[in-house]
């Protein structure tokens, strides 16, 4: 899938950062007033090439904090001819980033380095207590 310019109307569609993670149970655990209510790693997460393609990694990391802050890492070696670094975010592609958890957010940026080094951060926000986590993205996250 190549990134497209924003356009009125449609559904945006989550298509990065989308894990096929099945964390009901898993994420709630002891929490400092600091630390995470949750953590995992080794999931498989889509980043995108240089050409904006999905690429698929387990090369992954995502956290719930015990302030609601979520915040999900991906990384995955892709290919980039242009020898440029080069950066996709929700304004130039009005892709949504999908987060176990809290959903889809815009707050995201992946940036591909020159050397091919693929890196996704997404940031969202899930209380934690539970009152507002979209069950979809735990029972069934995944590229949509």
């Amino acid at each position: 899938m190549v990134p497209r310019p924003r356009e009125g109307g449609g559904k945006k569609k989550i298509v990065l950062g989308l894990a096929m993670l099945l964390v009901a149970t898993a994420l709630v655990g002891n929490a400092t007033a600091t630390g995470p209510l949750a953590v995992e790693k080794g999931f498989a997460c889509g980043v995108l090439d240089a050409n904006g393609n999905v690429v698929v990694t387990t090369n992954s990391f995502f956290a719930w904090y015990a302030s609601g802050r979520t915040y999900l890492h991906c990384e995955a070696s892709v290919s980039n001819t242009t020898g440029k670094r080069i950066t996709f975010n929700y304004d130039n592609t009005g892709l949504l980033c999908g987060i176990p958890v809290s959903g889809a957010t815009d707050v995201w940026h992946n940036t591909i380095g020159n050397n091919g080094s693929s890196q996704l951060t997404c940031k969202g926000f899930a209380h934690p207590n539970g009152d507002d986590v979209d069950s979809a993205s735990i029972a069934s996250a995944g590229m949509g």
